[in-house]
């Protein structure tokens, strides 16, 4: 099996620069006993160690250098969720049954449109619930209602990935390239980056075209940086869901080929976001202020996101 080094990996554009959350440690060792109480893994276990080496804190901690504590937690819990039910959709017979997988995501789904919070068996929905439940107390029922509808594409995201499995296709580029940000679960982690920052669901800007794209060039160059730094891992699984195989198949390529080409798309998209961000027009007010905060949010996602595989051994070389 081909293996990628590190050093194999040509040089990526980012001339973006942030900083670590003064509460990223409280905000790991929160979710740590938020997971253990609702059982989403054994603890002490090989599970559960694996998820104390991805430290899913920190990719929260480095994305949002601004958040307040609280914010931190309910995001930090979020993407540990998101990690955890992941792997059970990767690694599980369940990933290679697409309909057993799509009779539970309507579970999900149903559990984010609830207003009640009951108890549940499934450990995932109860989880689920308590975040919804906390986003509630914390934002306006837009965001609550965006926030569900972008994890019912996520999920709906893991389908397709499964469906892929159980045929055993690898997705041609153009397909692969659309659909990656969905069970990556790019888009409810923006929208909780935009509660942390107080924008206005209703705000103006969120429908204009330059505000939209750079917002798909920021899910693909966190996408395709995901790919490219976790090749190794989807080597092992025999994983298809990878922007370099996509390249290495769509153009008959060797790995390293396939794997600069990647690199040189995710530069590329860095390029064309920064452009469109010196041209963005003025909204007034505190419209301009509300969009200076979503930029920000978004070029720290696409520089924490790089930062945080210094830390974190979930995709380790």
């Amino acid at each position: 099996m081909n293996r990628i080094r590190r050093s194999d990996i040509p040089e990526f554009y980012c001339p973006i620069e942030v900083e670590v959350n003064q509460y990223t440690d409280l905000a790991e060792k929160h979710s740590l006993q938020w997971v253990e109480k609702f059982g989403l893994i054994p603890g002490g276990g090989k599970e559960y160690q694996a998820l104390r080496a991805a430290k899913a804190a920190w990719c929260v901690g480095y994305t949002h250098p601004d958040a307040s504590v609280d914010d931190l937690y309910l995001m930090s819990d979020w993407i540990i969720w998101a990690f955890t039910y992941d792997d059970v959709c990767d690694a599980s017979e369940l990933g290679k049954n697409p309909e057993q997988l799509s009779l539970r995501h309507n579970q999900l789904v149903d559990a984010l449109n609830s207003a009640d919070v009951t108890a549940q068996e499934d450990n995932f929905l109860q989880a689920l619930q308590d975040i919804r439940q906390r986003l509630m107390q914390r934002t306006s029922k837009e965001w609550v209602e965006r926030f569900a509808y972008d994890v019912e594409q996520q999920v709906q995201g893991y389908v397709w990935e499964a469906t892929n499995r159980l045929e055993k296709i690898t997705p041609d580029l153009s397909t692969y390239v659309t659909l990656r940000p969905y069970p990556l679960a790019v888009f409810p982690c923006f929208d909780l980056t935009w509660v942390s920052k107080d924008i206005p669901a209703s705000s103006k800007f969120l429908k204009h075209i330059y505000v939209q794209k750079m917002t798909v060039m920021a899910g693909n160059y966190i996408g395709w940086t995901n790919d490219i730094l976790g090749v190794n891992r989807e080597l092992e699984e025999g994983n298809p869901h990878n922007i370099v195989m996509a390249l290495q198949k769509e153009y008959n390529l060797s790995l390293q080929a396939a794997l600069e080409q990647a690199v040189q798309r995710c530069n590329a998209e860095m390029k064309a976001f920064l452009h469109l961000e010196s041209h963005l027009p003025s909204f007034g007010g505190a419209e301009d202020v509300s969009l200076q905060d979503y930029v920000k949010g978004l070029r720290s996602w696409m520089r924490g996101h790089f930062d945080w595989y210094s830390q974190t051994r979930r995709y380790s070389f």
